[in-house]
């Protein structure tokens, strides 16, 4: 660490722990700030006799020197009296005259304490920032729009700061002119100066004169007006850690920093986290962020963010207006309204890591009763506005799922949610899928984007009589359009679907449903059966117990083919303390749909027909037949 003799105004530079207790400046930047190279030029044309005189004459001799170098690409700029104008120069001399004022050897300022054209020292400084803040023994903020005590008490509002004894002690709740200067400081709005409030223990704030103003104890209710950070933040009784990676976020929504990856980069030490900087990746630098934080972190809120339009331009819109984004935020500004959010326990350990394309999940996921039917829901384990909060989801892929309706959180009851298959581990896509990478007219439709995601589908007609049980491959069906697909390869095409018929409250069939090959166009290429579960379900457990290892259909159909499962085309029940009998039976009805699938894909409905057992026959079972599938 560089720091800032305050006695000689020399640099000395200590390393790890034999660093002495040092002030620490906190401003935002303007014109004239002085460089390292600018400061070390300085001090090499200075004596030693020269050290210990006056700041000013110090400062002449740089602006001697810089003006005779540049003499001859800015004559017409040069004006030698401006030397006691320099800001950055003030800003050196009062720090240091403060921290001196306050028992303090040595002083560090961002500007000329940094060698900023080392690539290596910046990033070693900006991921220790936040730790050289919290480890200083007193910070001194400059606000350079805050007037002058004289100018404040002078201009309007000067009745309600006449109460203002001559220690300049303000009272912001009774002072509307004040807080209202402090307000519209550019400090408040800065993305550095977020970490440079938070972390020092002892904050003093001065105006443009260099007058004190209070401290970050004595303004604490203002402050936390203006920043929306709570008090007891503020005040160091409560640590960060324990806020939620939401609320933080949201702490610098409404600040900017000049380079785009900075707002990224100084966020940090909020997070406690690092990462090399990479100026020129602009907001892929914000994705970074986000990324490193979920490294050491399970905190689900990361993903509470809102996006400010439903027709923001990194979201894709589908024919039901929903919109459809990736899983991370591309701003802070998304986080602005999960000022209230916070973080609850959840009952199972969560894990989240990072891949190269998005956030794998070990996660419980529910589907949400909804009025268009089911919806997947990724719960959060956070509160806002006093509701659990979750995301909506939409199925894209093999347990691949982007975010639905980013524009807002999906507030629920856990009465009314199911989950769904809840040990298997999925992916949330960081950005969209290439929709575009298909053949065809309609390849760079957005709108079509999840039937592009889809080559071939099974899809189910279910009514108010059936309820879903089991699905098999899980990965591969989706609630939402109770549908089973593949992407490019077809053989995959397998699948087993388990449900029941409710004839009436007591009256319950459970059935198994079971499809080869419906990635034809063909019908008689298709192998499908229905048949009891109470019979055969042992039986399909063992063929599902084969097929763990994911291999193509003709894995499928050998196991069918040992297992004594039959091809039926209905099954037959026997109704209790009756002579009727019930038999469920399907259809398979081809359906194009360029939303839900690139191709033609099949529907499947099933019937309930119930009379005399002397009129309801159980249909001619057939063998599975291992060479009638073929590659569509």
């Amino acid at each position: 660490m560089r720091l800032i003799n305050t006695r000689t105004h020399r640099l000395e530079e200590f390393i790890g722990q034999n660093i002495p207790p040092y002030a620490i400046l906190s401003h935002t930047w303007e014109d004239d700030e002085v460089s390292y190279q600018q400061y070390c030029a300085l001090l090499a044309d200075m004596g030693p006799s020269e050290y210990t005189s006056s700041f000013t004459a110090l400062l002449r001799k740089v602006r001697q020197r810089e003006s005779l170098i540049n003499q001859d690409q800015r004559a017409d700029r040069i004006d030698l009296s401006a030397y006691n104008d320099v800001k950055g120069i003030r800003k050196i001399e009062r720090t240091c005259r403060l921290a001196l004022a306050a028992g303090l050897d040595y002083a560090w300022i961002d500007t000329c304490c940094i060698n900023q054209s080392s690539s290596a020292e910046l990033t070693e400084a900006i991921n220790s920032m936040y730790r050289w803040y919290q480890r200083a023994t007193v910070c001194f903020a400059y606000l350079s729009e805050f007037p002058s005590r004289a100018t404040l008490c002078s201009g309007a509002g000067a009745e309600a700061s006449s109460d203002m004894d001559a220690e300049w002690v303000p009272r912001p709740k009774d002072n509307p002119t004040f807080i209202d200067c402090l307000r519209r400081c550019r400090w408040f709005t800065r993305g550095w100066t977020l970490q440079e409030l938070i972390a020092p223990e002892s904050l003093y704030f001065y105006n443009a004169e260099w007058e004190e103003i209070g401290s970050k104890a004595s303004l604490l209710t203002s402050l936390t007006a203006i920043t929306r950070i709570p008090k007891d933040v503020l005040a160091g009784d409560r640590k960060l850690f324990s806020i939620c990676v939401a609320q933080k976020m949201s702490w610098a929504a409404r600040r900017t920093t000049t380079r785009t990856e900075d707002l990224a980069y100084c966020l940090l030490g909020i997070f406690d986290v690092n990462m090399p900087l990479l100026y020129g990746e602009e907001e892929k630098s914000f994705r970074r962020l986000q990324e490193e934080i979920l490294k050491s972190s399970t905190d689900m809120s990361i993903f509470a963010w809102e996006s400010t339009s439903p027709s923001n331009a990194n979201l894709a819109i589908d024919l039901q207006d929903r919109s459809f984004s990736g899983i991370m935020a591309y701003s802070p500004l998304q986080f602005e309204s999960c000022t209230d959010t916070e973080r609850i326990p959840s009952h199972k350990p969560l894990d989240v890591s990072i891949s190269s394309n998005g956030v794998k999940m070990r996660i419980p996921k529910s589907l949400h009763a909804k009025a268009g039917g089911l919806r997947y829901v990724l719960p959060l384990y956070c509160r806002s506005r006093g509701k659990l909060c979750g995301i909506e989801m939409r199925k894209c892929g093999s347990d691949v799922f982007i975010r639905a309706n980013p524009w807002r959180l999906e507030e629920y009851r856990d009465q009314d949610m199911r989950r769904s298959n809840s040990s298997r581990t999925f992916l949330m896509l960081t950005t969209l899928p290439e929709v575009g990478t298909l053949c065809g007219p309609d390849a760079n439709d957005i709108r079509l984007l999840i039937g592009l995601t889809r080559t071939h589908g099974l899809q189910f007609a279910i009514n108010h009589e059936i309820d879903m049980g089991y699905v098999w491959p899980p990965e591969r069906f989706d609630h939402e359009d109770q549908m089973f697909f593949v992407f490019g390869d077809p053989n995959w095409d397998y699948c087993s679907l388990n449900f029941q018929v409710n004839v009436s409250k007591r009256l319950v069939f459970d059935c198994d449903f079971l499809a080869v090959g419906w990635s034809n166009s063909s019908r008689q290429d298709i192998q499908c059966s229905i048949v009891d579960h109470q019979a055969h379900g042992g039986a399909l457990r063992y063929v599902r117990s084969q097929m763990e290892s994911d291999p193509p259909r003709e894995w499928f159909l050998g196991s069918l083919s040992k297992s004594g499962i039959p091809v039926c085309s209905s099954v037959v029940y026997s109704i209790p303390e009756t002579s009727l009998c019930a038999k469920i039976s399907f259809r398979l009805s081809p359906v194009h749909d360029a939303r839900l699938c690139s191709n033609k894909f099949w529907n499947v409905s099933f019937d309930t027909e119930i009379g005399p057992s002397t009129d309801i026959h159980q249909d001619h079972s057939l063998q599975w037949n291992q060479e009638s599938v073929e590659e569509t």
